[in-house]
């Protein structure tokens, strides 16, 4: 009832919930309002590390280290070898079975400046 009143979009995902980091005092407010309700206790409300959270402990790749990793992606598109090898044969399995004629796209190279 708190997040609705405010506007505040909630997703709910099995146990947990996603909410804007700004509104995350309000979602913690609501959670134990309606636990304190329903079983009489304080509960013990944990926060998740988030993918931002990662991504911050992280320092940024240089653009020679994205230049690389671009490059690799598509050296083992072409070669049949490594983890992104199998992405062009899926693609075009999946055109096939969705009956699609012609590929929009059908390589992408991404450069970075």
């Amino acid at each position: 009832m708190l997040l609705e009143q405010n506007g505040v979009v909630c997703l709910p995902v099995h146990d947990s919930f996603i909410v804007d980091h700004r509104y995350e005092y309000l979602l913690h407010d609501a959670m134990t309002l309606v636990f304190k309700h329903h079983v009489g206790i304080e509960p013990q409300i944990k926060k998740d590390k988030t993918v931002f959270d990662v991504m911050k402990s992280r320092p940024l790749p240089t653009q020679e280290e994205m230049i690389a990793q671009m490059k690799q992606i598509k050296l083992e598109g072409e070669t049949g070898k490594g983890v992104h090898s199998r992405y062009q044969t899926r693609k075009a399995e999946w055109y096939m079975a969705n009956r699609v004629k012609e590929p929009i796209i059908t390589s992408v190279d991404l450069f970075v400046f």
